[in-house]
């Protein structure tokens, strides 16, 4: 057990590492963040407009207390608009007090949990070499990644940059972390 959770430590302090060099030297998460054109006239519209913060769909119409009927004319309508004008998915922030460290601590909270698993899941896996234990996580993330961020790209309309950029982030961060928790254990070990 206490392998396992200085596995999930280590791979966790990696991810962090790499989240950092991901967002801030490297900086090609900003490939994808578009600017709208007048920001504070957008930023006006979402405050009058944008009763709690949350995620806000468009379109997104009011389907309750209408007849089935008009619930299919709706839908299709938004379909419609989905398919030839404007559509988004957002997220909106209104005064949610997260300061930079809080929103650390549990990026750091979220990758411990996960290279925990990990580590636990390695253990699982019996004798393996070092390469067999860093693909069996690079196949675990792109499950996850595919599993996550495919849906949201068919759906939500997630840009390619966005998909391209964050699976290459994805397959990186977590085959240092698939690396630094595997050099843990040893070949003759379980793990």
């Amino acid at each position: 057990m206490k392998k396992i959770i200085i596995a999930g430590l280590a791979g966790a302090v990696i991810l962090f590492f790499w989240s950092f060099v991901s967002h801030e030297p490297l900086d090609w998460h900003d490939s994808y963040h578009l600017r709208f054109k007048n920001e504070e006239a957008v930023k006006a519209v979402i405050e009058k407009e944008s009763p709690e913060a949350g995620i806000y769909m468009l379109p997104h119409p009011v389907l309750e207390g209408k007849s089935n009927k008009e619930v299919e004319a709706a839908r299709e309508a938004a379909q419609k608009q989905r398919e030839t004008g404007i559509s988004l998915f957002a997220v909106v922030g209104i005064q949610n007090g997260k300061s930079m460290g809080g929103s650390l601590v549990f990026q750091f909270l979220g990758s411990l949990v996960c290279s925990l698993i990990i580590a636990l899941l390695m253990c699982c896996q019996g004798q393996k070499t070092f390469l067999q234990r860093i693909l069996f996580v690079e196949m675990v993330a792109l499950f996850a990644f595919v599993g996550f961020m495919v849906p949201n790209w068919t759906w939500y309309g997630f840009s390619g940059s966005y998909i391209v950029v964050n699976f290459f982030d994805t397959l990186i961060g977590w085959g240092l972390a698939g690396a630094a928790i595997a050099l843990v254990f040893k070949r003759s070990e379980a793990g």
